[in-house]
């Protein structure tokens, strides 16, 4: 199965070298295989994360769009795919 690209360089989320990847979002982005996510196609990103849910709050094109995910298993390929269907 071929690698899909990276998204492009701009973003709102990056993941610097030496950072810590215990953060849920650098988690997402090495699962996504990228260091950032642009700008273009996602305006606002934010994670909460709870006890036993972790929730993926995003706006794209004007509308927001809530991924939910279980704490244990964050970024889990349930959420990875949604993203990347998301994303195009």
């Amino acid at each position: 199965m071929p690698v899909p690209p990276p998204l492009p360089a701009r973003c709102n989320i990056t993941c610097a070298p030496g950072e810590s990847i215990h953060d849920p979002a650098k988690l997402l982005l090495l699962r996504l295989r990228c260091d950032s996510i642009s700008a273009d196609l996602i305006q606002d990103i934010h994670i909460s994360v709870g006890d036993t849910k972790t929730f993926l709050f995003m706006v794209r094109n004007g509308e927001a769009t809530v991924l939910e995910d279980a704490t244990a298993f964050f970024p889990s390929d349930k959420i990875i795919t949604s993203l990347r269907l998301l994303l195009g």
